[in-house]
């Protein structure tokens, strides 16, 4: 078999997200097809506590290889401040000026302006030594912010990138959103785009999550061979004891540090809430994930404890069933998991073109698919019929259970690894 080296940007494990999810799932399927070995940074006291084993506990033929990271952790927003001051002392005066005014600084970091970024020296020799001294064949490295490790490999490696989110087709929608817009912006943009995909060429092999990603990477001058290859949930964890009557409780699932989910979860709150509540004031709206207490404690306040921040949850089933999945995410690339615990969960989804790319879903036969907000109010409240609210869970069920299991993921993934 062969020996491959994954090259996660975080422990996968636990599943606190859809991107853990989907490089868990990735790894799992391996089993019996390739000696695995995960990268795994830590800081020293994550190191002691066990946290970087976690993984290797949750799959037990994974080794995992721990790396413990030199200086403390950088919270991402302070990642993100710093490397956001970095880009401006780059710029004129003028220039600065110009594109601060342009540019909400809450969507800076993580948006045009953020840059590819290096990977820090400790870091690449920790890996080259791992190479040499396991005898890896493969190297996969998942999402973008290792992507520029290619350039530091051995050539007699074979590589493969993991294209969770196409970077480029997200900062292009965000662009769309940004009024006087500025010529730096556009300027930076395109350049990070030429360096996306230039790298992105480097590799042997990419994978994608969806045909569709695979597509516009092609139309955009990717000539590296691209095989997608579905992620997947377990289909297990839903059965029919998940159908609860349905409540008219909303909720909505993804961290608050993933730009994309705050903007859409502030996009229905400014724009369909308080017309969904004036048809019926006994809505309320639970967001699931990681959010900060700051944002949490203004929500509750400014919607009268209507809107509430759960935070992480051990067991999904238990807030999501019964309820309604709104993803009304109008920026991103790749796909929502979200809608694929939905479906496992017989939880029916309300989206947007955005949120349900990628995903061969059909506004009216398995999922509402809104054009705006009105209509996206209009959806929720039929999908409280609960002959409708049947229909749609059977249909997304029947999807998932044929196209998502874990024997597809691994049947797609078999003959790559050969």
């Amino acid at each position: 078999m062969k020996n491959v080296l994954i090259i996660p940007p975080f422990n996968p494990y636990p599943l606190t997200s859809g991107g853990h999810q989907a490089i868990y799932n990735g790894i799992a399927i391996l089993e019996g097809i390739a000696n695995v070995y995960v990268y795994i940074s830590s800081t020293e006291n994550e190191h002691k506590r066990g946290v970087d084993k976690q993984l290797e506990r949750g799959l037990p033929f994974v080794h995992v290889l721990s790396d413990i990271f030199p200086v403390s952790r950088h919270t991402f927003r302070w990642y993100c401040s710093l490397l956001w001051h970095k880009l401006k002392r780059n710029f004129h005066h003028s220039q600065k000026k110009e594109i601060i005014n342009a540019v909400d600084e809450r969507l800076m970091p993580e948006t045009i302006m953020s840059e590819i970024g290096d990977i820090p020296e400790h870091k690449v020799q920790f890996i080259l030594k791992a190479i040499k001294k396991y005898d890896i064949d493969i190297v996969q490295v998942e999402m973008m912010p290792d992507i520029k490790i290619v350039n530091y490999l051995p050539h007699n490696i074979e590589t493969i990138f993991v294209q969770h989110e196409i970077k480029f087709v997200r900062d292009g929608l965000m662009i769309k959103k940004i009024n006087n817009l500025a010529d730096g912006v556009l300027e930076l943009f395109q350049r990070n785009k030429r360096e996306e995909i230039e790298l992105l060429n480097m590799y042997d092999k990419i994978i994608t999550l969806s045909p569709t990603d695979s597509q516009k990477l092609i139309e955009a001058g990717v000539t590296t061979p691209i095989v997608t290859s579905l992620a997947v949930v377990n289909p297990s964890v839903g059965n029919d004891n998940n159908k609860r009557e349905a409540t008219k409780i909303l909720s909505f699932v993804g961290p608050e540090s993933h730009y994309p989910n705050y903007d859409g979860i502030m996009w229905f709150l400014e724009n369909c809430w308080e017309k969904l509540l004036e048809k019926d004031s006994e809505y309320t709206l639970q967001i699931i994930g990681l959010w900060s207490a700051t944002t949490a404690a203004e929500l509750v306040d400014k919607y009268d404890n209507k809107v509430k921040c759960l935070g992480f949850v051990d067991n999904l089933a238990d807030e999501l069933v019964g309820t309604t999945m709104i993803v009304p995410l109008n920026i991103g690339s790749g796909i929502r998991m979200k809608i694929l615990e939905a479906a496992q969960l017989n939880v029916p989804v309300v989206t947007t073109t955005v949120g349900c790319e990628g995903l061969p879903l059909h506004d009216g036969e398995n999922c509402f698919v809104p054009n705006d907000a009105d209509e996206f109010v209009e959806d929720i409240i039929k999908i409280q019929d609960s002959t409708l609210r049947s229909v749609f869970v059977a249909n997304m069920r029947k999807l998932i259970l044929s196209k998502y299991s874990l024997e597809a993921l691994k049947e797609s993934r078999v003959s790559l690894y050969q």
